[in-house]
């Protein structure tokens, strides 16, 4: 084998000499027969000389520096043809298409020939027949010993010099490596890392490793196109380095995802058919439901009713895409916390689902503040709708049937105002026998000293708009825990300061203010006001007024347009009748007076000290005195003198058309007895 690529060489090298003149090639042959000792014949003094080389060494001033060196600097004549050869050109194979070509690498392991690695063609006969590949095209670069240290198939790597002239200066850096067991790929110094998947970057140090992708249109600086990877931190990084541009995802060629570059907003669905409104968009071009579904391992997540879901749902029909917040856990609810300026977290909103007398009843809870670890079993909503503080279990006046309603709390003060059952329902609550209640609750025991009900009046606040402008405002009433009633302004600032101490307790400042257009302009407003027939002008209308002054009086003012009328205390309205007085008494029942003036009440009706006056059916007049059912006397025009008769009159007495005395059948007087007086006023009969 070894003098038949001897004689090959001899032959090209007949053919460089015949066909290229002047040509200064190094032969070199076997001319000592000593093995694998290659000679050249002009220097035959250096017999164990062992390189070959082709090319103008002559004129370069060195031998061969390898076992086979080609120099491409070709030395040519005055008369050569350079058209024969393509300078630069180092090696050329060539071969009938159907052979297969190798340059194959040997060297000697454990003792036997191996081969490390090859380069090779395969004929259109041998090559792989792969349709998505192709037959008899390729270039095949192949490692193919097997690695002693790992017992796995040999790798390829690829390494970079560092710029030495010579193999003692130019140290090789590794670059690139493929595993020979698995094909995994690793970029980068593969004598630090071992690549774990198919494609394995790293680098040996901590300013981070990217892949960058360019075109044209983008540039191909390092701040252009498309990188990804980690970055000097170890974050990972998707970064799209043209603004102009969004960044899109796609699976199964569909579009699923974008984020645009110009701001950010990113767009969930077909992007094609809408363009992202805000951070985060999604969308549906049909007329589907759009939900984002969150689970976990307790709430299970094998199906659409799993978890928690939000979004918005098409009406089939309705032509319209309600909103829904659902969370599909029978005990679970829902939580909206932010901080305090403190920093801790504080829930503030809760919804919660409980089961009240057999029937489950959401309630939500907006509170004050309630600490977002507290189990929520300990602080639940107590109504539909629960505001300020969480309930203080028994501290305050809550209920069980506060449920269908709006409970307001402040620690253990409340305000309730919703339904509550007429009766005792076990439907509760969707009995139909159900009322309406306004309640308010307080932790005091007992009802003196616990806290009122008041209603309040606010404007703008200045003090042209008077109490309601003022940092308290107008109190227009208030039920106190006595079961009183007080319409009118009581507060402790600006009002009465003391509680309504009647079950009906009308005050009035009597405060004029003409900044309101109904406000009195002639004196102090009655507290009371009865009214048939309103009017805007106040002195009109029909109505009876009734007014404590400020003397204590108590002023009742009937009028008809302006014109005092009439009262009437009795059965008048069903008699069908007016009264005809400034103040008529109707009492058609004989054994009643009509009007008692009383001194000294009593629960005997027939005790006490009082005066009765009574008008009978038959017109006549009747006054009885009583002192403790004795009989007392009535003086006229005495002052508060001692009366000594049963009537007392001071001063003169005028009897208008008195009758004739009466006389018998002969004509004599039936009258035998007169009145006559004495000095002192008294009458006596004689």
């Amino acid at each position: 084998m070894k003098q038949k690529f001897i004689v090959i060489n001899i032959a090209v090298l007949i053919i460089f000499n015949s066909t290229i003149p002047f040509v200064s090639a190094q032969e070199w042959v076997n001319t000592t027969g000593t093995t694998n000792s290659w000679h050249q014949p002009e220097y035959n003094n250096f017999p164990d000389v062992e390189s070959i080389g082709i090319g103008d060494f002559i004129t370069g001033g060195f031998q061969p520096r390898s076992a086979f060196e080609i120099n491409t600097n070709l030395y040519f004549g005055p008369n050569a043809n350079p058209s024969y050869t393509n300078l630069g050109e180092v090696f050329r194979t060539n071969c009938p298409e159907d052979m297969s070509t190798y340059w194959r690498l040997w060297r000697v392991q454990n003792g036997n020939d191996t081969e490390y690695g090859s380069i090779y063609s395969l004929s259109r006969n041998d090559d792989y027949t792969n349709t998505q590949t192709g037959v008899g095209t390729h270039f095949y670069l192949q490692s193919s010993a097997i690695d002693d240290e790992t017992g796995a198939w040999g790798d390829i790597r690829f390494n970079t010099g560092t710029g030495g002239t010579n193999l003692a200066n130019n140290f090789s850096q590794p670059r690139m490596r493929i595993l020979g067991n698995n094909g995994n790929v690793g970029v980068g110094d593969y004598d630090a890392f071992l690549p774990n998947y198919q494609l394995h970057q790293h680098v040996n140090n901590d300013g981070g490793t990217f892949h960058q992708f360019t075109i044209p249109i983008t540039g191909i600086l390092a701040t252009d196109g498309f990188r990804m990877g980690i970055d000097a931190n170890a974050n990972g990084e998707f970064n799209l380095m043209n603004n102009t541009v969004d960044m899109h995802f796609l699976t199964n060629t569909t579009a699923r995802a974008t984020i645009l570059g110009a701001n950010g907003f990113i767009g969930i669905g077909d992007y094609t058919t809408f363009t992202p409104r805000s951070l985060l968009h999604q969308h549906d071009n049909s007329n589907a439901n759009v939900f984002h579904q969150f689970t976990n391992g307790n709430t299970g997540s094998g199906n659409n009713f799993s978890g928690f879901r939000m979004g918005i749902e098409f009406i089939v029909g309705a032509n319209r895409s309600d909103v829904w917040f659902r969370n599909w856990q029978n005990n679970g609810q829902f939580n909206f916390a932010s901080n305090d300026n403190n920093g801790t977290q504080l829930r503030r909103i809760q919804l919660q689902n409980q089961v009240y007398l057999a029937n489950e009843v959401t309630r939500m809870k907006i509170i004050e503040n309630d600490l977002y670890n507290a189990p929520y079993s300990a602080n639940p909503p107590v109504s539909l709708l629960h505001l300020g503080h969480h309930w203080v279990p028994n501290a305050g006046g809550h209920r069980l049937w506060m449920d269908v309603g709006s409970y307001t709390c402040a620690r253990s003060d409340q305000l309730y105002t919703g339904m509550k059952e007429a009766t005792n329902s076990a439907n509760f609550p969707w009995t139909p026998n159900m009322d309406a209640v306004i309640n308010w609750g307080d932790n005091i025991q007992g009802q003196e000293g616990a806290d009122n009900l008041r209603v309040i009046l606010t404007t703008p606040q200045a003090a042209a708009n008077g109490d309601a402008g003022t940092v308290e405002g107008l109190e227009v009433m208030r039920f106190t825990p006595l079961a009183r009633v007080g319409i009118g302004n009581f507060d402790a600032v600006n009002g009465s300061a003391l509680p309504p101490s009647r079950r009906l307790e009308i005050y009035d400042e009597n405060v004029q203010n003409s900044n309101f257009p109904l406000a009195l302009q002639f004196g102090p407003a009655p507290q009371l006001r009865l009214t048939f027939i309103p009017n805007a002008n106040v002195a009109l209308g029909i109505n009876t007024d009734f007014q404590t002054t400020g003397l204590g009086n108590l002023i009742v003012t009937p009028q008809n347009a302006g014109v005092v009328a009439n009262a009437g205390i009795g059965n008048f309205n069903i008699i069908g009748v007016e009264p005809a007085r400034r103040l008529e008494l109707l009492d058609q029942a004989q054994n009643n007076p009509q009007l008692r003036l009383t001194f000294t009440p009593n629960t005997n009706p027939a005790l006490g000290i009082w005066t009765d006056f009574q008008t009978m059916n038959n017109g006549d007049m009747h006054i009885n005195n009583s002192n403790n059912s004795n009989a007392a006397m009535v003086g006229i025009n005495n002052g508060t003198g001692v009366l000594t008769r049963t009537l007392d009159v001071n001063g003169n007495l005028r009897i208008r058309t008195l009758p004739t005395a009466p006389f018998n059948a002969n004509g004599s007087a039936t009258i035998n007895k007169f009145l006559v007086s004495n000095g002192n006023g008294e009458v006596f009969m004689r």
